[in-house]
């Protein structure tokens, strides 16, 4: 059986077609509406989902289990939330299109009416500036600075490369800083900051505020 979480028409039917092909039963899943440990409305689909592949292997589980487990999920740099030098600091390793616009919809959601400035890197082969025209799309009037990194990646867009991108979308150029480290740019203007663009420098710099050698959480970022 293969299950997918509800899609769009378009999608569903590719999906059906596969299947088809190879003789595969298709069935989706339904949001989970449970509470649970981790932010985000997205995180009620994918528990929806979890939940419809453990049924989907044959297992029984009854509310209270998932109910359980549910509420000591962890799941680090997905919308996590730290407290640095008295200045709270969000990581979320979202470093697509589609991921980078769940949390700005969450953002838009839950801090329609605060301030914050962003840490953001990105590797090649990834939509910057896409991502970039999310955030000036829903969050403008909210994001006063954004600090462009480059993670320890071979890969990484430089900051020319990025700040282009940033401007391209139609930020500002006085709001787009080099990011050094995190104790420079923290400060209490603003109500918090959110790193994002890339696993690498959500490891990196959730490393230094966790304070480790290395992350066995994000071992592999």
């Amino acid at each position: 059986i293969f299950i997918s979480v509800i899609q769009t028409p378009e999608v569903a039917k590719t999906l059906t077609i596969e299947c088809n092909k190879i003789e595969c039963d298709l069935a989706f899943s339904s949001p989970c509406f449970i509470k649970s440990n981790l932010e985000g409305e997205h995180q009620f689909i994918n528990a929806g989902l979890a939940i419809a592949l453990v049924k989907g292997l044959g297992f029984t589980i009854d509310n209270s289990l998932i109910e359980k487990s549910l509420s000591t999920t962890y799941w680090p740099a997905r919308l996590e939330s730290f407290t640095y030098q008295n200045s709270k600091i969000i990581i979320d390793g979202a470093h697509n299109p589609h991921a980078i616009k769940v949390i700005s919809e969450y953002l838009c959601e839950k801090y329609y009416n605060q301030t914050w400035q962003m840490v953001f890197g990105c590797l090649k082969g990834h939509d910057a500036h896409e991502m970039a025209l999310i955030f000036k799309n829903n969050n403008y009037d909210n994001i006063k600075k954004i600090y462009l990194a480059v993670p320890k990646n071979p890969r990484a867009l430089s900051y020319n490369e990025l700040e282009n991108m940033f401007i391209l979308a139609g930020f500002d150029k006085h709001m787009v800083l080099p990011f050094i480290d995190l104790k420079h740019i923290i400060n209490h203007e603003h109500n918090f900051t959110l790193v994002c663009g890339s696993l690498y420098l959500a490891g990196e710099l959730r490393q230094k505020i966790v304070n480790m050698d290395s992350d066995s959480y994000i071992s592999n970022y």
